[in-house]
């Protein structure tokens, strides 16, 4: 798999767990991946741009082609079916596949959008300078569109901003009951880092600016707990018949969701970005060595000389083995399935076990094994990775300057949780390098011969498994290396 693909993968990963309606769709808006939701509310869709009506389609396209650095977020309406559905959608472009993403939100019929809230409170004839008599005569119409949607609603103040009518979905979103928030501002709700952000959009809200859509921003905002939670929030100011400011509209929609996924994103980019690099120096060193040691070869007619030199060849080759091992054990565990089956556990660590015997610590180390529970229901292949990570780990970092060195590993059951404990008396992890192991790439001694992969493809499966991993050790005296899986069944043995 190259970079391109490798990057494909990870945005097909990302909109498949996204409940909202998500596609990836090239620079002709074909359709090239989408996952279950658009696939449910937009049936047999291979252009995008024939989702949408008309009059819409050539801002759609101008819109993605002006701005391929930041988000983009859109009011679009949905001609598919018997009748019209508004929608809002936000589009990222992703220069590694030369394709966008896309996620989305669909108001059906009997919800409505943030733009018919304002449609009707513009359609009054009362006039609204009057903010009270305005709210009591229009409060029931408002009402019935807001209590149905999940977007947070607000009437302002155009002069402070206080709120004067809040929906009661802001109890879902921040955790206040709408009383709790009328009659004060957005300052006392927001993040400190987002203040001056919110300042200068309630003047342009106050002014009367109104170029374009309103700008979107992403804040984080303040929950009753005293928590965060990151929500995107646009405001657009509501005139009277004389042109004034009358009210200001606002609505505000949960994104933690997206943000995780934005962020595993990001966070995936990067590591994938790393994992080329280092992998492609891990390889290409080792070829250099043999390179040049075959050219040695070639004119040593001293035979010691000869196999020495072949010694050397061997172990760069056992050292990409390893580097290889553990790309296929990072591909197996991010590109496959769970699937849970039957394994053997005393059968499955006896094979792993044998398959050691090349290894320099192979008699040196003892190891004595013992099983509360022999026959479980878990994903085979990553079983498989995580034992046979660790036990790499307790062969490579033995201690050669104790007389005896030795492995104790123990599995157990408890309240359906599978606890697998490894302890060692090997070298030991310092204080400084405990924090850091389960990082991709670090090695945190001289005796480390592989890519530094071990430890994070072993909390990576873990994670596919909604497992859990902890690591204690002393410097010089030996690891010891809990993990915890949940399993579907127990077999009868």
């Amino acid at each position: 798999m190259n970079a391109v693909e490798a990057r494909f993968d990870i945005a097909k990963k990302t909109i498949l767990i996204s409940p909202q309606p998500a596609v990836i769709f090239n620079a002709d808006f074909k359709v090239l991946f989408s996952n279950e939701a658009f696939q449910k509310s937009f049936p047999s869709t291979d252009d995008l741009l024939e989702m949408f009506r008309d009059t819409e389609r050539e801002s759609l396209q101008t819109n993605l082609e002006a701005d391929r650095e930041e988000a983009i977020e859109l009011f679009l309406t949905i001609e598919q079916g018997q009748s019209p559905r508004h929608s809002k959608w936000r589009f990222q472009y992703i220069e590694e596949i030369d394709s966008h993403i896309g996620f989305g939100q669909v108001f059906e019929e009997e919800k409505a959008s943030v733009t018919q809230v304002a449609e009707q409170l513009m359609e009054s004839t009362d006039d609204i300078t009057d903010f009270s008599r305005h709210l009591t005569s229009n409060i029931d119409k408002v009402q019935l569109i807001t209590d149905h949607i999940s977007d947070v609603v607000c009437l302002h103040h155009p002069d402070d901003a206080r709120y004067l009518y809040v929906s009661p979905s802001v109890t879902s979103l921040v955790g206040y009951l709408p009383t709790e928030l009328e009659g004060k501002t957005p300052y006392e709700f927001f993040h400190p880092d987002f203040l001056e952000l919110l300042e200068k959009d309630h003047q342009r809200s106050a002014e009367g600016t109104v170029d374009g859509p309103p700008p979107v921003m992403d804040v984080l905002l303040l929950t009753k707990g005293g928590g965060k939670k990151w929500a995107s929030v646009h405001s657009h100011p509501l005139f009277d018949e004389e042109g004034n400011v009358a009210l200001i509209i606002s609505s505000a929609r949960d994104i933690s969701d997206r943000k995780k996924y934005e962020e595993e994103l990001i966070r995936k980019n990067r590591e994938l970005n790393a994992f080329s690099y280092r992998i492609s120096h891990d390889l290409r060193s080792p070829l250099t060595t043999i390179m040049a040691l075959t050219n040695l070869i070639e004119s040593e007619y001293d035979i010691e000389k000869v196999k020495e030199y072949s010694h050397l060849i061997m172990d760069r080759v056992n050292s990409m083995d390893r580097v290889i091992k553990s790309i296929m054990d990072y591909a197996r565990n991010m590109n496959n399935k769970v699937i849970f089956e039957e394994v053997n556990l005393p059968e499955m660590v006896k094979e792993l076990i044998a398959a050691y015997s090349y290894h320099a610590h192979f008699e040196r180390l003892s190891i004595a094994t013992s099983f509360e529970v022999s026959m479980v229901h878990q994903d085979r292949i990553r079983m498989k990775i995580i034992l046979n990570c660790l036990l790499s780990n307790a062969y490579n970092f033995a201690d050669k300057h104790k007389d005896n060195s030795t492995l104790d590993l123990h599995i157990s059951l408890s309240d359906s949780i599978l606890c697998i404990v490894f302890k060692d008396n090997g070298i030991g992890i310092s204080d400084r390098d405990l924090d850091r192991i389960r990082e991709m790439f670090y090695r945190g001694t001289s005796l480390s011969q592989g890519a530094g992969l071990g430890l994070y493809i072993v909390e990576e499966t873990i994670k596919q498994l909604h497992g859990s991993l902890c690591i204690s050790s002393e410097d010089g005296e030996g690891t010891i290396i809990r993990v915890g899986l949940p399993i579907g069944k127990l077999f009868k043995e």
